[in-house]
C-alpha cells in the first residue's frame, strides 16, 4: 500500500472524502453517496459510500464512469443508547423527561432505514391529572392530554414502543403502541384498563427537516399536578441502516 498523493485528482475531491492509493495509482475511496460525477479517479479504483455500497471506476480519469458493484446488506438493529436515569415532572409544567439527539452516525440516511424507540416509567398513586407528550424532530407524535391516571393497586406503570421509518429525506412514518396502567379482564370477559389507564395504537406520517443533513431530537415530556406525578425510568434506541 502507498500513501502517495495525486494532486491532479486529489484537488478535485471535495470533503469529506477519504482515499488510499495502491502503488499503481488505483485508489480505494470512502464517500458519502454515489461517486458518479463527483469523484475523479483512475480506472479500476473502488469507492464505498456511507451506506456500504461498492462502486468500481470503469474507464477514464474523470468523475464519470462509476459502476455499482454491489448493494449493502441491511444491517441488523444495533444499540444507539440506553438511559436508565429516573426523571420526574416538575409541578404543573410540561417537563423534559428523557431526550436524545439522533445525529451522525445514527441518522436515517436511506429510505427504509428505521429506529426502534422504547421507553417507560411510573406515575404516582394519586388522582392528579397527568399527560405525556412525545416528539420526533420537533414534531409532536402523541399528546395524551390530561388524564386521571390514579396508579392504584400496582397499576402505575406506563410503557411506549415506537418505530420510525424513513420514507423520504423529509418524511417518516411512525407506528406507536402505548400502555398506561394494565389490562384488566373481569369474570364476565370484559377487557378494560385499571386505574383509568389505557392501551392505544397509532400510525402516522410526519414531515421533518432533511434527515440526511440534520440531527433529529427524540423527546419525551410530561405534565402533572405535583412533582413526580410522572417519572420516566428507561429509554432505549436501536437503529437499522441499509
Amino acid at each position: 500500500m502507498s500513501t502517495t498523493s495525486f494532486p491532479t485528482i486529489d484537488l478535485k475531491l471535495p470533503p469529506p472524502f477519504s482515499v488510499m492509493y495502491l502503488e499503481s495509482g488505483i485508489a480505494i475511496f470512502t464517500c458519502p453517496s454515489n461517486p458518479e460525477g463527483i469523484v475523479t479517479a483512475f480506472p479500476g479504483s473502488m469507492a464505498i459510500d456511507a451506506a456500504g455500497n461498492w462502486y468500481r471506476k470503469n474507464a477514464n480519469v474523470t468523475a464519470n464512469g462509476w459502476i455499482l458493484v454491489s448493494n449493502a446488506v441491511a444491517a441488523p438493529l444495533r444499540r444507539v443508547t440506553a438511559n436508565t436515569t429516573i426523571v420526574g415532572n416538575s409541578l404543573a409544567a410540561l417537563t423534559t423527561l428523557h431526550t436524545f439527539t439522533l445525529d451522525t452516525p445514527n441518522r436515517l440516511l436511506t429510505n427504509g432505514d428505521f429506529l426502534h424507540w422504547t421507553f417507560g416509567g411510573l406515575f404516582a398513586t394519586n388522582a392528579n391529572t397527568k399527560r405525556i407528550q412525545v416528539s420526533f424532530g420537533g414534531q409532536v407524535l402523541v399528546n395524551t392530554g390530561a388524564l386521571d391516571l390514579q396508579g392504584a393497586g400496582g397499576n402505575n406503570q406506563w410503557n411506549w414502543i415506537i418505530t420510525i421509518v424513513r420514507i423520504t429525506s423529509t418524511t417518516v412514518v411512525a407506528t406507536i403502541t402505548a400502555t398506561e396502567g394494565q389490562l384488566v379482564i373481569t369474570g364476565a370477559g370484559t377487557v378494560g384498563a385499571g386505574s383509568n389507564g389505557f392501551v392505544a395504537g397509532r400510525n402516522q406520517t410526519v414531515t421533518v427537516s432533511d434527515l440526511s443533513s440534520n440531527a433529529q431530537i427524540l423527546l419525551v415530556e410530561a405534565q402533572g399536578t405535583a412533582n413526580n406525578d410522572i417519572q420516566q425510568t428507561v429509554t432505549t434506541v436501536e437503529i437499522a441502516q441499509q
